[in-house]
């Protein structure tokens, strides 16, 4: 399959990049001057976003594959009677991810939000129906272990449909934790074991931690990574216990951002973050590491990035590869890419808003 296109999401809109002789080249820039939050790419070609609207709110669109029309649909809407965790009224603030229901089940959307909540339409986007079954979850409702991150109000982020078992779905709440559900979404088990939560009393809770974004391998679906509040984890047990596979003295451990190798489990990439209470750079360098062992070794893998003082970060949906493809966003504008695995970066833009999410697309 050929994926020709990057999908930036910024902060000013929709930038359509296409992959010409090994470079990107910006042709379309759609949904001028909003917010992009999401970006999802059906396995029919389909493309759907979400975008926030300053006076109108949350919207998804959705463009037909090689169509150039972008069509309104449905947003999930919360009950008036649904509260938050804090007590507050539960009312859409933002849409996190899109997901398909996969070949098995190719009219549903999932949709993940803040406040923390899973939706599901099984008619690509005409009906939503909130899935209650996590939304009541013990660890919500009862312990009172979801809280917010950096928001004020827990998220749904990440949202993976296992291929060829589409009613196996993990999900990551910041800050909650990673859940997996066997069953479509009817009931849901925590699946936290191994993980840290350094800013809690109590370090190791059934939940409360605070997952920044979580990857499936597509070529052994138990293999897991996130990169997390606490360190850079991986599961080789489809979530049942994390090892932290941080590098030598805890470098690199904390950012926003992963990406991995699809056709083997050991390779990710990581851009690291000094702190949570600077989010600056670590060092003020703009850097990317590599493991190609799982974890038990980290090397710099940033030939063609900046040697100046950088200020920008890469959030979590800001990093994406596409086999040899690579690229990823700052904060402040800057696009990056590399079509040899990230041996060499080359500067796309640094003139762009705020990057939110990219997405290789064909």
């Amino acid at each position: 399959m050929v994926y020709d296109k990057l999908l930036v999401g910024t902060a000013k809109g929709l930038i359509n990049f296409q992959i010409i002789e090994g470079k990107l080249i910006e042709k379309e820039l759609y949904f001028e001057g909003l917010d992009v939050t999401a970006i999802h790419q059906h396995f029919d070609g389909s493309t759907f976003i979400a975008i926030s609207h300053k006076h109108w709110g949350e919207k998804i669109f959705v463009k037909n594959f090689n169509s150039e029309i972008w069509d309104e649909l449905n947003t999930p809407i919360f009950e008036k009677t649904l509260k938050n965790v804090n007590g507050s009224p539960a009312v859409l603030k933002q849409i996190w991810d899109i997901k398909d229901g996969g070949e098995q089940y190719p009219d549903r959307l999932w949709v993940g939000t803040e406040p923390g909540a899973l939706f599901l339409s099984e008619d690509r986007g005409i009906t939503y129906k909130l899935v209650e079954s996590l939304w009541y979850h013990p660890t919500r409702i009862k312990d009172k272990h979801w809280f917010g991150a950096g928001k004020e109000l827990p998220f749904v982020h990440s949202i993976i449909i296992e291929p060829g078992k589409n009613e196996v779905i993990y999900i990551s709440v910041s800050c909650a934790g990673i859940f997996k559900s066997i069953d479509s979404g009817k009931t849901w088990e925590t699946c936290n074991y191994g993980m840290k939560a350094e800013y809690l009393p109590n370090t190791s809770p059934n939940a409360g931690y605070d997952p920044h974004l979580m990857l499936m391998s597509e070529v052994d679906h138990k293999v897991l990574w996130q990169q997390n509040h606490c360190g850079i984890f991986r599961s080789e047990n489809g979530g049942k216990e994390w090892k932290d596979v941080s590098g030598e003295n805890a470098f690199p451990s904390y950012g926003f951002c992963i990406a991995i190798e699809e056709l083997a489990t050991n390779e990710a990439w990581v851009i690291p973050v000094q702190d949570e209470a600077s989010r600056i750079p670590t060092s003020l360098q703009l850097r990317v590491f590599k493991t190609s062992d799982a974890g038990k070794t980290w090397q710099n893998q940033s030939n063609g990035l900046p040697s100046n003082r950088f200020y920008g970060i890469v959030l979590r949906n800001g990093f994406v590869k596409k086999g040899n493809n690579m690229a990823f966003g700052t904060t402040n504008g800057n696009l990056y890419y590399s079509n040899n695995r990230g041996e060499k970066w080359t500067e796309v833009n640094t003139s762009m808003a705020k990057i939110n999410f990219l997405n290789f697309n064909r």
